[in-house]
């Protein structure tokens, strides 16, 4: 906001920042639709320590896209919107998680394990899905090479770490 970049936000997030909507602060309401740019984003609700939004995007160019991190489960229902991208948070493993690690009751709480991404997956896979991005993986409770094989194994379509350098083709059309 401070180079004039504009920040969708909801008010909560705005109130805990203290930012006044303004000239780059813009407020979102969930389950109401925006219309920013050639963009329509639909934020809803998510489970998390703190309110959290998840975002339910569409677009001519790259057709529906689901974007979903910090939560512990996604309490919608998906499976009807036919995704063609789904960008999902997988935090954890449960067998990886130590017991002393002074975050673990903020990280069950309100993150996802690689189990209830799976179930999340398993739910919203369909013959127009394109591409499963999964992110936010902990840096000590997580194994990149296990999450990637466990989603290939529930998805019949292109699955992705986001890790940095990363670039995926979100085209509906994939020569564009």
């Amino acid at each position: 906001m401070k180079v004039g970049i504009e920040v969708y936000t909801s008010d909560e997030t705005q109130e805990h920042l203290e930012i006044t909507t303004g000239e780059y602060a813009r407020s979102m309401m969930p389950n109401k639709a925006y219309k920013i740019g050639n963009f329509i984003i639909q934020p809803f609700e998510l489970i998390h320590d703190v309110p959290c939004l998840g975002f339910y995007i569409r677009h001519y160019e790259i057709g529906k896209l689901l974007f979903i991190t910090d939560t512990e489960y996604v309490p919608q229902n998906f499976s009807s919107l036919k995704s063609n991208h789904i960008l999902v948070e997988v935090n954890y493993d449960k067998d990886l998680m130590c017991n002393e690690d002074f975050k673990r009751n903020h990280v069950l709480t309100g993150h996802m394990c690689i189990d209830t991404t799976c179930e999340f997956l398993m739910k919203n896979d369909n013959p127009n899905l394109m591409n499963v991005v999964l992110l936010h993986l902990s840096d000590s409770n997580s194994d990149s090479e296990k999450f990637l094989q466990k989603t290939k194994e529930i998805v019949r379509c292109d699955c992705y770490i986001a890790d940095k350098g990363l670039e995926v083709n979100l085209n509906l059309i994939p020569f564009m």
